[in-house]
């Protein structure tokens, strides 16, 4: 019976060594970007209602996802900026970082 208490304060050691070894990671400071920017930019397809649609004729976003981004550039201080992607163009879009964040019917 011994035995196993041995190897399992082994492997406790084992893996409070490795996660003691971790590199920290660099703090994201997106939304201090954002500030200094003064503009967030939100990436939307504009194509998914009730969560957000684009008016063809004004540009303008509707939606549920469209008026919690509005609540957050408000919330930040800052201007809302629309970004339009689409689905097939998304995740290159994303990676570009092209907008600061994807809402409206992006989950």
């Amino acid at each position: 019976m011994r035995f196993p208490v041995i190897i399992n304060c082994c492997l406790l050691f084992f893996v409070l060594l490795i996660t003691g070894c971790r590199t920290p990671q660099a703090e994201d400071d997106s939304f201090q970007a954002v500030r200094k920017r003064g503009v967030l930019r939100v990436g939307a397809t504009g194509d998914y209602r009730p969560m957000s649609f684009r008016e063809t004729k004004s540009g303008k976003y509707w939606g549920f996802d469209a008026a919690l981004a509005e609540d957050l550039a408000r919330d930040l201080g800052v201007k809302l900026e629309y970004v339009p992607t689409s689905w097939p163009t998304l995740m290159r879009d994303t990676l570009d970082r092209k907008f600061d964040l994807a809402l409206c019917g992006i989950t």
